[in-house]
């Protein structure tokens, strides 16, 4: 095997967003600002937690965000040809720790990022960004180019 790629499913956004918006639909830019923030945090913790000889295999961590409708996810991701086999030194088992490390990054964020998530979905069903409302694209188009030039649809 070697690399390691751990999909965390967001099941609890999924239903978030079919219970505030009515159907499924993908995360919108805001809310992936919002779950992309708290991925960064478990990247963190994951690299602070790794066993360094070179580093290399630390460096390599990454993540990406599944926005999509009913399959929304943190994909983490370290694709050293070696990953899956690091274990902390002086391990008889020589168990490799990447799961563990992953599994109490997402123990440590979960709550954090639902609620934040859930906070942004709420906003982006009310209409609101920044507390300000959000404007149609006729609307947007209208203020820029003039009420006279809007195309009537």
């Amino acid at each position: 095997m070697g690399a390691v790629r751990a999909t965390i499913r967001l099941v609890s956004l999924d239903d978030k967003v079919r219970a505030a918006h009515g159907s499924p639909r993908a995360l919108v830019p805001d809310e992936i600002v919002v779950v992309r923030t708290w991925g960064e945090l478990m990247l963190d913790f994951i690299q602070a937690s790794w066993p360094v000889d070179t580093g290399a295999s630390r460096d390599a961590w990454s993540f990406f965000i599944d926005p999509s409708p009913n399959s929304m996810a943190i994909v983490i991701e370290n694709p050293m040809f070696y990953a899956d086999f690091v274990h902390r030194a002086g391990d008889p088992t020589r168990s490799p720790i990447w799961e563990a490390i992953i599994v109490e990054a997402w123990g440590l964020a979960r709550q954090g990022l639902i609620l934040a998530a859930s906070a942004a979905i709420d906003r982006t069903e009310r209409g609101t960004l920044g507390g300000r409302p959000a404007e149609s694209v006729a609307a947007i188009f209208a203020r820029v180019f003039g009420p006279s030039t809007a195309p009537v649809l």
